[in-house]
């Protein structure tokens, strides 16, 4: 049912634009709010928060799972599973807001090109930007976070735990985009850093299988020998091993480049890490398929 469920949400993804009609979380705010203004909430204590906002939805989606997943010979399982997958996509458009900033790069102007990438979400605003390279190398980094945090963990997470794990990946964070005081929300970082940590790796060694694997096998093995390293710290030096399109450049040859050719790296750059990334999902769908191919087999 699993593989059915992406493949079946894959399709849903891609051929239909639903994002901004239907991807909308205005019931979570709300239910969020209305935690947040009983009486027993303390919003000193951020455990209480995640388990109210986090945990009670993902407990009765998994009661409602287990008691709707069999009705109709499983037809209803599967769509909540569908749903639950949908649900954890990036509410943005991704390659929308790579075709916006790559028509605003086109046109040699840093400030358009950055004012884009803020807007598009593929820069942190405020973020300092010297130079088209900088900026390159930013929304590159942006891209694989948002792949992972939105795409590769959710889907990793929905295959080892099933769907409730899925939901629970998606609402933390939601929670953790939502929360006044974010940046000071450490319990929340933390579970975020656990649930990155293992599929920004198994993502990393993916990268050894489609891209350059003599070049990127020692830099997979160095992220799993050094725990601390940023889920996005892994994928950004795994990439740049895998392609060399996404090593960044060096200062010098940076100023001795022309605007011409900064723009055709830009370019180069976006194709390289959108190839990387789709060909690493083709890859764990073929190997999801094999594996339910041999395990329905045995």
């Amino acid at each position: 049912m699993k593989l059915l469920a992406i493949l079946i949400a894959l399709c849903v993804a891609y051929l239909f634009d639903f994002r901004g009609r239907w991807l909308r979380d205005h019931w979570f705010d709300r239910y969020c709010d209305w935690i947040r203004s009983r009486s027993f909430f303390d919003p000193k204590s951020q455990a209480r928060t995640l388990l109210f906002e986090v945990g009670a939805p993902v407990l009765v989606f998994g009661i409602l799972l287990c008691w709707l997943g069999d009705w109709l010979f499983g037809l209803v399982g599967l769509v909540m599973h569908v749903a639950v997958l949908l649900f954890a996509l990036d509410r943005r458009d991704l390659s929308t807001d790579l075709a916006l900033f790559r028509a605003a790069a086109a046109r040699e102007d840093l400030q358009a090109a950055l004012h884009v990438a803020e807007q598009s979400g593929l820069v942190v605003p405020g973020q300092p930007v010297q130079s088209r390279a900088d900026l390159s190398q930013a929304v590159v980094s942006r891209v694989l976070a948002r792949r992972l945090e939105c795409g590769f963990s959710v889907l990793f997470w929905y295959l080892v735990l099933g769907p409730v794990a899925a939901l629970a990946v998606v609402l933390l964070r939601l929670v953790r985009e939502r929360s006044p005081t974010a940046a000071d929300f450490d319990l929340g970082g933390q579970l975020m850093g656990f649930i990155h940590w293992l599929p920004a790796r198994v993502l990393a060694f993916t990268f050894c299988l489609v891209g350059d694997f003599s070049a990127t096998a020692p830099v997979a093995v160095a992220s799993v020998r050094n725990p601390s390293m940023p889920p996005v710290d892994v994928l950004g030096s795994a990439a740049a091993a895998s392609c060399p399109a996404l090593a960044v450049p060096t200062a010098a040859d940076a100023a001795d480049s022309e605007m011409g050719e900064q723009a055709a790296q830009v370019e180069r750059q976006l194709d390289a890490v959108v190839g990387l990334l789709n060909r690493s999902l083709v890859l764990w769908l073929g190997s999801l398929a094999l594996w339910t191919l041999f395990a329905g087999a045995g």
